[in-house]
C-alpha cells in the first residue's frame, strides 16, 4: 500500500495554509477524502460503497437501495449547480464519493 502522507509536517501546513484560500482549501481537502476512501478499501477489502450508502441513507434505509439502479442513476448527474456545490464542499459529495468508490479500475473521484 502506498503512503499517501496525510500527517507529514508538509503536509499539515499545506492544509493550514489551505484553509485560508477560498477555493484550494476545499479541493485540497476533497483529494485527502478520495485517498482516505481508497486506503479504507485496502484495509478493510471491501468496496465500502454499502458503507457510503449507509452514511447517505441512513443505518435503517440503506439496506432497501438499490446499489446498481443508484450507480447507473448517479453516472447521469451533471450540471453547473452540482458542480458548484462540489466546488465549494470541503468532501466530495456523496454520489461522486460512491461512484469513484464503485469504480473498478480504481480511478481517482472528480475533485470538480
Amino acid at each position: 500500500m502506498k503512503n499517501r502522507k496525510h500527517v507529514t509536517f508538509l503536509n499539515i501546513a499545506m492544509t493550514f495554509i489551505a484553509r485560508v484560500m477560498p477555493v484550494y482549501g476545499p479541493l485540497f481537502s476533497r483529494a485527502r477524502e478520495y485517498s482516505c476512501d481508497r486506503i479504507a478499501q485496502l484495509l478493510t477489502g471491501s468496496d465500502g460503497t454499502r458503507e457510503m450508502m449507509c452514511l447517505s441513507a441512513g443505518r435503517h434505509l440503506y439496506k432497501y437501495v438499490d446499489l446498481d439502479d443508484y450507480l447507473a442513476n448517479a453516472k447521469k448527474e451533471k450540471g453547473l449547480f452540482l458542480w458548484l456545490v462540489n466546488l465549494m464542499a470541503s468532501h466530495p459529495i456523496m454520489v461522486k464519493r460512491i461512484l469513484a468508490l464503485a469504480d473498478p479500475i480504481r480511478r481517482s473521484g472528480k475533485l470538480f
